[in-house]
């Protein structure tokens, strides 16, 4: 198989792992995951395992379909590989560019991979490297009973709720530990706050701005602030705007506009946070992160 050909495979598998973010309504690098830290059960779960292991399958066989009927079959030789390059930008992202290695049961990670990869295969010495095409012969449907029982326990299975304590706890993980790691980063720069409820506060909006645009992607937002010269929101912070200001400025900057808008509330969390960014959402995850540091430091002062 020529460098050529997996350079190709490596470029489809692209627009797959863009269109199962979305399908999975996963923001990438715009907006924000509303679901973010503020995490909601999985209630879905034979949606979600089909969404991860079916959807590079399927993705192959349609890509590999058209190539076979436009005669260009030889772009097809090793085709299923394109699964595993599939999970593994999914893994990059996952790791490198946001960050969340601790957060993902790569247990079960795995376990999509192996399944999706081996049907993968399986369908590539069958059909595809035998140049049969896969598209839908109308005239030769059949099995229409067995397609009705998959559908019913498709139906049952995705009824079944997951126990999510482990998942809520890995949560909660992430959040304690990037408190942990900012606070010894950047309190110096808090000093001058002596209320403790508004330093965590400043706290969890930089935990949550953080997991919305880690590094890679503030660097990304420096280079296109250079490029345009508009109004941008850089550093940790995400604080918005007109001229360069460092990761370290945005949090003096953000604290500054946080602790004024805490004050106008009379300390009212939600309010406060609304002001920073009006997003209920948005809220509700500052919301989840703030309570889940002051349980944190009520168990660190029973000790």
């Amino acid at each position: 198989m020529s460098l050529y050909i997996i350079f190709l495979h490596i470029l489809l598998a692209i627009p797959l792992l863009l269109i199962v973010n979305w399908i999975g309504k996963n923001a990438s690098f715009k907006g924000y995951q509303e679901l973010g830290l503020g995490y909601a059960p999985d209630t879905k779960p034979a949606f979600n395992f089909l969404l991860r292991v079916v959807s590079p399958v399927v993705y192959i066989v349609l890509i590999s379909s058209i190539l076979i009927e436009v005669e260009l079959s030889n772009l097809t030789k090793g085709i299923y590989f394109l699964t595993l390059y599939y999970f593994i930008l999914r893994w990059l992202i996952i790791c490198l560019v946001k960050d969340l290695r601790g957060m993902v049961n790569w247990g079960v990670q795995v376990l999509h991979l192996t399944v999706s990869f081996f049907f993968s295969y399986v369908l590539y010495k069958k059909f595809i490297s035998q140049n049969i095409s896969l598209l839908p012969d109308l005239e030769n449907l059949k099995n229409e009973i067995w397609i009705a029982i998959i559908i019913f326990l498709y139906y049952i299975v995705n009824q079944i709720q997951i126990n999510s304590n482990k998942v809520f706890f890995k949560i909660d993980s992430y959040r304690i530990k990037k408190y942990t790691q900012f606070k010894k980063r950047y309190d110096s720069l808090l000093e001058q706050y002596k209320d403790d409820k508004l330093k965590v506060l400043i706290y969890s909006i930089m935990i949550h701005e953080n997991y919305n645009r880690p590094l890679f992607v503030r660097c990304l937002e420096y280079v296109y602030f250079f490029i345009v010269k508009k109004e941008t929101s850089l550093g940790i912070m995400q604080f918005k705007t007109k001229k360069f200001i460092t990761s370290k400025e945005s949090i003096v900057l953000a604290a500054d506009k946080i602790s004024k808008d805490y004050a106008a509330s009379k300390g009212k969390i939600v309010e406060t946070i609304v002001k920073y960014n009006p997003s209920y959402s948005y809220a509700y995850d500052i919301e989840r992160t703030y309570d889940s540091i002051q349980s944190y430091l009520k168990y660190l002062d029973r000790k």
